[in-house]
Order: structure tokens, then C-alpha cells, then sequence
């Protein structure tokens, strides 16, 4: 008897009775690339082997606990007492104790054998994952670069997008000037030109007043303040907008057009901004 109260048996059992598997360190089948098929044909073994077991433990889970005779003698008893309470002979009542005594060497039996098979599944995983290690990282290094590439094409269309957007700024700030009746200079023809503020200052980030914008929609926002005149004192403002009944915008923050009414514009630091 061990200092937890369990036999030598039972601590046995315990060591033997459920597979050593660890799979969320591995990588997925489609990592393995060219040998990707026999991969997933590896997982799919080691899973069936594995819900074979888990069925099977599910199934004769009170047989194959190591306090199964504790549990079945309080069985017994309470059995007895039933009995006896309802006029009866309690020796007559079926033990519990004396069943599962004669099933559980079978249940373990066949416990071993289904443990022992997930156990040379995941082995045979484990074997497969080591041999194509090489694999695995070419592989993932080969999506990187596909993902690094597509990354650098797309930055660089935003920003040719980006500097035609900053050059078309640079034509509103010399209309608004000029249809105030300020005296302006030339008119600004260059098709390329950095997003910024009035008289060339930086465009502040409208959370973040101590930074400048970054590029894309916080950008967008700070140049939508000053082109509209939006100053913003709290988290909301009511803007009001001249016109039409309805106007339309671009919610920031879910990227979708949205219809608002003509009396106010519900901007949360620039979440709204009009089309």
C-alpha cells in the first residue's frame, strides 16, 4: 500500500491506463507539404485509435478506476440495506462487488490493448514528424515568403494610393483657400504627394494628440477633421450637415457605407466619415 492509499496494482494501473500523446506540439498535416497526404493518413490513425480508447474508458469508466472495489462495496451495502429494509434477504441481492470482479480483468484487458494502439499511432507520428523536419520548415519558410511577398506589394499599392490621396488633399486645401478669396499660389498639380496638414504641419493622431497619424484610416480621420472643420471635445459630437435628407459614409471601424440622417453625423473621434 502506497502512502495515497492505493495498491501496487492500482498505481500500475494508473501508469498504463491512458496514452501518453501530446499532439498540440506537432504540426498540422498540411504543414508537411509534399507529404502532407501521408500526414493527414497518420492523424487520422492516431484519432481513430484515440476515440476507440475514449469510448471504450467512457464505457467501463467505474471498472477501470483503481477505487473500483471501494465503489462497489458501498454499493453492496447500500444494496443490503435496501433489501433488508424492504423485508428481504440481502444475501439474495446481486453483489455489485462480485461482478465487477469477474469483468475487470477482461476490461483491462482489452484497455491495454486500445491504449497500446494509441500509444504506436502517436509513435509512429512522432517518427514521421522528426524524419520531415527539414520539410516542415521549407515549407512554412516557402508561405512566409509567399506571405512576405504579397505583404510588400500591397504596402507598396497603398502607398502610391496613399500619395495620390495626399496630392488630391493638397488641391482641397487650395480650393477651400481660394474660394475664400485667400490669396493663394499655384495650383497644385503634382500627382504624388505625402498626405499632410495645412501649410505642410504634421496630420496629429485624434486619440493620440502627442502623435502623428499613421497611415491608413487614422490618417484618414485626422484629414477629415480638417477638411470639415470637425474638432472634437469628448468621445462624441454631433456634427451637423447641411444639404441633402440623408448623406452617406464609411463606418472606420467595420469598413462599411452607412446612410445617416441629415440633422447630425454621429462621429466617435472620426469613426464616421462622409462620403
Amino acid at each position: 500500500m502506497f502512502a495515497n492509499g492505493l495498491t501496487e496494482e492500482e498505481m500500475a494501473y494508473l501508469a498504463e491506463s491512458a496514452p501518453d500523446i501530446n499532439t498540440v506540439e506537432l504540426p498540422p498535416a498540411e504543414a508537411f507539404g509534399p507529404h502532407a497526404k501521408e500526414a493527414a493518413r497518420l492523424y487520422a490513425e492516431l484519432d481513430a485509435a484515440t476515440d476507440a480508447w475514449a469510448e471504450f474508458d467512457a464505457e467501463h469508466a467505474e471498472l477501470l478506476e483503481p477505487n473500483w472495489k471501494d465503489v462497489a462495496r458501498q454499493r453492496d451495502k447500500a444494496l443490503g440495506a435496501e433489501a433488508l429494509a424492504a423485508g428481504k434477504d440481502p444475501l439474495k441481492a446481486p453483489s455489485v462487488l462480485a461482478e465487477w470482479a469477474a469483468n475487470r480483468d477482461r476490461i483491462m484487458g482489452a484497455a491495454g490493448v486500445l491504449v497500446r494502439q494509441v500509444n504506436a499511432a502517436y509513435a509512429r507520428l512522432r517518427a514521421f514528424t522528426a524524419e520531415h523536419r527539414g520539410t516542415v520548415r521549407d515549407h512554412i519558410r516557402a508561405e512566409f515568403e509567399a506571405a512576405e511577398t504579397a505583404y510588400a506589394e500591397a504596402a507598396a499599392q497603398m502607398y502610391r494610393v496613399r500619395n495620390t490621396y495626399g496630392a488630391a488633399l493638397q488641391r482641397v486645401y487650395w480650393v477651400d483657400a481660394f474660394s475664400a478669396g485667400a490669396s493663394v499660389g499655384p495650383f497644385p498639380s503634382s500627382d504624388s504627394a505625402t498626405p499632410r496638414g495645412p501649410q505642410d504641419s504634421e496630420l496629429r493622431d485624434l486619440r493620440y494628440s502627442d502623435q502623428n497619424a499613421l497611415p491608413g484610416m487614422a490618417e484618414i480621420k485626422a484629414v477629415r477633421t480638417l477638411v470639415d472643420g470637425r474638432y472634437f471635445r469628448g468621445l462624441y459630437q454631433t456634427v451637423p450637415v447641411k444639404g441633402a435628407l440623408m448623406v452617406d459614409a464609411i463606418d472606420t471601424e467595420t469598413g462599411e457605407r452607412v446612410h445617416v440622417g441629415e440633422d447630425s453625423v454621429r462621429v466617435a473621434n472620426g469613426r464616421y466619415v462622409r462620403l
